[in-house]
C-alpha cells in the first residue's frame, strides 16, 4: 500500500490504525505462504478465488480513487474509506485462511473473519454510492459496483462451503 500524499490527504490515527493492520496482514499472507498446508485444496491463499477477486476490487479502488480530483473534504473523506474498506475485505478472508481449515473451531473462526469481509465490503459499496452521489457515475464505478457483487455472490458461497466442512468435523 502507498501513503497517500499529504497534500490529498490528513490522516488521523484511526486511519493509521487500519493503515497499518492492511500492512499486518499482508505479512500475514507472506507468512502463510510458507507454510505448508494440509488441506490439499486450499493450501495457499492465492489458491481462493474469492481472495484473489477482493485484491483485484482493492487494485480497481485504488485506480478509481485516483481519476477523482476534488478538494471537497467529504469525498476526500469518502475516498479513504473506501480504498480502505477495500483492502480490508482480502484482509478478513486471508485472516481466516490463517486460522485454517482442519477443526470445526478453525473453521468458525474462518466463517467468522469471511462474515467480517461481507460485512466490510457492504460498508464499500455504501461509500461508493456515496462517492457517486457526489461526483457521479463512472464507467469505473459501475466496474466496481459488478466486482463488488461478484465478491459478494463468492464470499456468500464460500462461507456456506466453510460451514458444510465445520459440519462434518
Amino acid at each position: 500500500m502507498q501513503q497517500p500524499n499529504n497534500e490529498e490527504f490528513s490522516w488521523d490515527e484511526e486511519r493509521w490504525e487500519r493503515f497499518f493492520s492492511a500492512q499486518e496482514a499482508e505479512e500475514a499472507k507472506e507468512a502463510q505462504r510458507e507454510i505448508e498446508g494440509t488441506d490439499e485444496e486450499i493450501c495457499y491463499l492465492e489458491d481462493l478465488f474469492v481472495y484473489q477477486l477482493a485484491k483485484d476490487f482493492t487494485d480497481e479502488a485504488v485506480e478509481y480513487i485516483k481519476g477523482i480530483r476534488t478538494r471537497q473534504k467529504e469525498i476526500r473523506d469518502a475516498s479513504e474509506e473506501f480504498v480502505t474498506c477495500s483492502a480490508m475485505v482480502s484482509a478478513y478472508i486471508a485472516a481466516g485462511h490463517a486460522l485454517g481449515y482442519h477443526s470445526e473451531m478453525t473453521l468458525a473462526g474462518n466463517v467468522a473473519m469471511c462474515r467480517r469481509g461481507l460485512r466490510t465490503l457492504k460498508e464499500c459499496y455504501q461509500v461508493l454510492k456515496k462517492i457517486e452521489s457526489r461526483y457521479g457515475v463512472t464507467i469505473a464505478s459501475l466496474n466496481l459496483k459488478g466486482l463488488a457483487e461478484e465478491i459478494k455472490l463468492q464470499l456468500e458461497s464460500w462461507i456456506a462451503e466453510l460451514r458444510e466442512r465445520k459440519e462434518c468435523e
